[in-house]
């Protein structure tokens, strides 16, 4: 790299020449000889970043997003939060952010389902207190059923609609023919449901079924 900014500081042509005897070669001896090389670089002759005909549209997607520092929204801090503190009670191992986005693309998830739980970390969703400090709309905020200020969680779990209620019970049910004990569901534990690490010798299999059950639920609902 040094070398190749020393040569593009020359204005004018530089040639090679391949010489095949050498006979300064033969003075040389067999001791190393120790020489201290400027490895500083003048800038003004280097070219930094990546050149356009080495790159793809993948990469450049990826340092284009890594330059823009956007801030990150209350709602989905306390969101990621939420599913961290979850998972570490129920597996006992706390994920970071990536691995709760990465979680949220897994194969074993369905498309529409992962925009929905994408939308649901940025408590994207016009529901409960949205709806609170617009007049006149106030009653878009609860439950027709239950009357109370309605969430995400309130509608995936704690509601008295009646299809809730039995796609929750299939689901168990059908748990249970292959495992005995089905976790306590929480909010935080279904947007992270991509993150079950059951401890069982069917460790994979029991992941990807919990997974494939509350993600196909959710859907449902």
């Amino acid at each position: 790299m040094c070398l190749i900014a020393r040569l593009q500081e020359r204005t004018g042509r530089t040639h090679f020449k391949v010489v095949d005897e050498n006979p300064a070669r033969c003075l040389l001896t067999s001791e190393p000889i120790t020489t201290e090389l400027d490895t500083d670089l003048d800038l003004a002759f280097t070219n930094p970043g990546t050149p356009l005909k080495t790159g793809s549209q993948c990469l450049f997607t990826k340092l284009i997003s890594s330059m823009n520092n956007t801030s990150v929204r209350r709602n989905t801090m306390i969101n990621l939060e939420c599913i961290r503190s979850s998972i570490a009670e129920e597996f006992s191992f706390q994920p970071s952010d990536k691995a709760i986005w990465t979680s949220i693309r897994s194969t074993n998830i369905h498309r529409l389902t992962r925009n929905f739980l994408w939308k649901c970390i940025h408590n994207i969703y016009y529901v409960g207190p949205f709806w609170e400090h617009i007049p006149s709309l106030e009653t878009f905020g609860l439950c027709e059923t239950c009357r109370v200020t309605e969430s995400m969680e309130h509608i995936l779990l704690e509601g008295d609609n009646p299809g809730q209620h039995q796609i929750w019970t299939l689901t168990k049910n059908l748990w249970r023919l292959r495992f005995p004990s089905w976790p306590k569901l929480n909010s935080g534990l279904i947007l992270g449901c991509g993150l079950a690490r059951f401890k069982s010798p069917f460790t994979h299999v029991k992941n990807c079924f919990f997974t494939i059950l509350v993600s196909t639920a959710i859907k449902l609902i």
